[in-house]
């Protein structure tokens, strides 16, 4: 078997990858330009044309290619709308696609209520309704997989940037600090692609793995650094206005962020765990993965 894959260098996609050569699935990485590492890589303008050419050799198609930049309504649009339609326009009629949607499509609601695939969409930012509106187009083809994502945690840089605040004995909650956040790890969203691209099957998901809350994670954290941490408690529009000026000072954490932290928001995955053998991480460990690699990180 041999899977294309869009976005291929970047948080998930490498992942993606990994999980591919895991599991001695070839792979073709799609993207603008080259990028050091990757086995196999195509470099395309991405026009219907030469996808074409592309997509005929392979056996599925896994679309991680996107922007999540929130501080750019256009760019939003031109990468995850256009983008989208673009791809769909040269796949084959046969070949199977699995999509990487969002959670962010049911909106920012505060509610005690598990959500499901059946809970009617409800996007209100720039980025859930273009990843709505991809999802659309997507869901035409014949042979499509839609993973609506949970908060996607690991070790990424934004989240060492917020440990590093906690690894100084500071945290900062954002209102009562017992909401629930819906993160799922990386890993499990990498082996949920691969499944689902070979799984040959036509649905959406939901792929949200263990929701702490935001209270717990700064308490396990500081606890897997070995700190003790000062929570102190921030307004929501404070928490905004805080993310702005950082954002002037070059902070990667922006208004997004914020909303991850605050909205309180459950998830039931059934379906997956059922179809797709879903098997959510713990938080527990995931997190401290995370914190293992920003110690290493911190050091250099």
């Amino acid at each position: 078997m041999i899977v294309a894959v869009t976005g291929a260098s970047g948080k998930i996609g490498r992942y993606v990858i990994r999980e591919l050569e895991d599991r001695n699935i070839e792979y073709v990485a799609i993207s603008r330009s080259k990028h050091d590492g990757l086995k196999k890589e195509v470099v395309s303008n991405f026009e219907p044309y030469s996808l074409k050419d592309i997509l005929s050799s392979v056996d599925g198609l896994i679309h991680l290619a996107g922007s999540t930049n929130t501080q750019n309504s256009r760019e939003l649009k031109k990468a995850n709308v256009d983008l989208t339609r673009k791809v769909m326009e040269a796949l084959p009629d046969k070949l199977p696609i699995v999509y990487a949607s969002s959670i962010s499509i049911y909106g920012k609601i505060l509610t005690d209520d598990l959500i499901t695939e059946e809970t009617p969409p409800n996007p209100d930012s720039e980025y859930s309704r273009t990843k709505y509106e991809a999802e659309l187009v997507v869901s035409k083809h014949k042979q499509s997989i839609i993973l609506r994502l949970g908060t996607v945690y690991g070790p990424f840089v934004d989240y060492f940037e917020i440990l590093k605040q906690i690894n100084k004995g500071v945290g900062y909650l954002i209102g009562d600090g017992n909401n629930h956040i819906p993160f799922t790890y990386v890993e499990d969203v990498a082996q949920m692609f691969v499944n689902a691209v070979t799984s040959r099957l036509n649905d959406t998901f939901l792929i949200v793995g263990k929701e702490p809350t935001q209270r717990e994670v700064y308490s396990l954290a500081a606890e897997y650094l070995g700190v003790d941490v000062n929570l102190k408690s921030v307004s929501y529009s404070m928490a905004g206005l805080f993310a702005k000026i950082n954002q002037l000072r070059g902070s990667i954490i922006t208004q997004e962020h914020v909303n991850i932290l605050y909205y309180n928001r459950m998830f039931e995955s059934i379906k997956a765990k059922e179809m797709l053998n879903f098997n959510p991480t713990p938080f527990e460990k995931g997190l401290r993965q995370v914190v293992d690699a920003f110690v290493n990180w911190d050091k250099n």
